[in-house]
C-alpha cells in the first residue's frame, strides 16, 4: 500500500504571518523533516493552499479589525 503525505495551508500567512500562531511555527521543522522522509521514500505528497486574492485579503483584514483580533505585520 503506498503512503500518502497531504499538506495543508503550509503558508507563510497561516504560520507566521497575520493568521499565523506560535503552534503553527513550532511544527514548521517536524513537517519539513516528514516532507523529507516522504520524498526520500518516494512516497507521494499532496500540497493544498487557500487562494487569495488581494479583495478577499483586505476583507480577512477588516474582519479581523472590527472583531479586534491582532494583525500583526500590516502597519
Amino acid at each position: 500500500m503506498r503512503k500518502t503525505l497531504i499538506v495543508i495551508d503550509m503558508q507563510k500567512d497561516f504560520i507566521d504571518g497575520s493568521l499565523g500562531t506560535k503552534e503553527a511555527v513550532s511544527i514548521v521543522d517536524k513537517v519539513k523533516e516528514k516532507i523529507k522522509q516522504y520524498k526520500e521514500n518516494g512516497e507521494q505528497i499532496i500540497y493544498t493552499r487557500a487562494g487569495v486574492t488581494q479583495e478577499s485579503h483586505k476583507a480577512a483584514l477588516l474582519i479581523m479589525k472590527m472583531c479586534q483580533i491582532e494583525i500583526r505585520g500590516e502597519e
